[in-house]
């Protein structure tokens, strides 16, 4: 493995070869302008997936709605316009086996406390 932190390699190639330090930069959701629009652009590595779509509070849980398109080293990506700040969001990636399975974003700066699965739970001891 090279560990050094040359910028002759590409960020995919970088984190497919094991040794990219700052892939959190380049995965995950990032608000960014492109071409004059402002939005987020999303990326995540799934290198076995059939598909992988966006979805979140903003297109009403839709796995059919905002599909991404594969590059290189198994990198999902998506540009979704709009300000999508406070959004919550997770991808759907279809299996080999063709089920769809809703993942959170491994990289995600903020995420959601779980919701509790009990009503009454009480800490051990007590």
């Amino acid at each position: 493995m090279n560990y050094s932190f040359s910028e002759e390699r590409s960020v995919p190639e970088q984190f497919s070869q094991g040794d990219a330090a700052y892939a959190y930069e380049y995965l995950g959701a990032h608000l960014v302008c492109l071409d004059g629009k402002e939005g987020a652009l999303f990326r995540v590595w799934a290198p076995n997936a059939q598909s992988v779509s966006v979805v979140g509070s903003f297109n009403n849980w839709n796995k059919n709605s905002d599909y991404m398109k594969k590059t290189e080293g198994g990198i999902w990506e998506l540009f979704i316009e709009g300000d999508l700040r406070l959004e919550a969001y997770k991808y759907c990636i279809e299996t080999p086996w063709f089920e769809k399975v809703l993942k959170s974003d491994p990289v995600a700066f903020y995420a959601e406390k779980p919701r509790q699965r009990f009503g009454c739970l009480r800490p051990v001891g007590l």
